[in-house]
C-alpha cells in the first residue's frame, strides 16, 4: 500500500469515526427532549429509563478527544481540534471534513439546548418540592396538644 493510499484510508477511518460519534450525539438529543418531556410530565419512572439511555450514550462517546487524538497521530497531524486539524489536511479533503465540523457545531448546539432547559426545569421542581417539604416541617413543629389530649395546629383545635 503506498503513502497516499495509506493516508486516505487512515482519514477515511477517521472520517467514520466522526460519522458515528454524530450519530451518537444526534441520538442524544432525542434522548434529551424525552427527558425534557418526562420532566415536565412528573414521570419519574420513564425518566429513569431515559438516564439509563443517556448513560449508554455518554459512554459511547466517552473517549472522543482520546481517539481524535489517535487518528491525528495515525496521519502526522498535530492541532488543538479539529478546526485546526481540519486545516492541516490536504485541500481536496477539507470541504468534506469542514461540511461534517458545521453538523457538529449544530449538534452541540442542540445538546446543550436541552440539556440546560432540563437542568432549568429539574431546578425549578426541586425548588417547589423543597419549599412544600419546609412547609409541611413547619406544620410539623406547630403541631401541639391542648389538656384534652386534642391536636392544635397554630394554636387551632383540629
Amino acid at each position: 500500500m503506498t503513502k497516499k493510499q495509506n493516508f486516505d484510508s487512515s482519514l477515511d477511518n477517521f472520517y467514520n469515526f466522526l460519522l458515528v460519534m454524530l450519530e451518537n450525539y444526534n441520538k442524544l438529543i432525542l434522548v434529551l427532549q424525552q427527558e425534557l418531556n418526562c420532566i415536565i410530565r412528573n414521570d419519574v419512572a420513564l425518566l429513569g429509563e431515559n438516564l439509563k439511555s443517556q448513560q449508554v450514550l455518554l459512554i459511547q462517546t466517552k473517549d472522543f478527544d482520546k481517539q481524535v487524538s489517535e487518528h491525528s497521530c495515525v496521519l502526522s497531524i498535530y492541532a488543538n481540534n479539529l478546526t485546526e486539524m481540519t486545516l492541516q489536511l490536504p485541500k481536496e479533503y477539507q470541504s468534506r471534513f469542514f461540511s461534517l465540523l458545521d453538523d457538529f457545531d449544530k449538534t452541540f448546539e442542540e445538546v446543550n439546548f436541552y440539556k440546560e432547559k432540563c437542568r432549568i426545569l429539574l431546578q425549578s421542581k426541586l425548588y417547589v418540592i423543597n419549599k412544600t417539604l419546609s412547609r409541611q416541617e413547619e406544620q410539623k413543629e406547630s403541631t401541639t396538644y391542648d389538656k384534652n389530649a386534642c391536636v392544635t395546629i397554630n394554636g387551632l383545635r383540629g
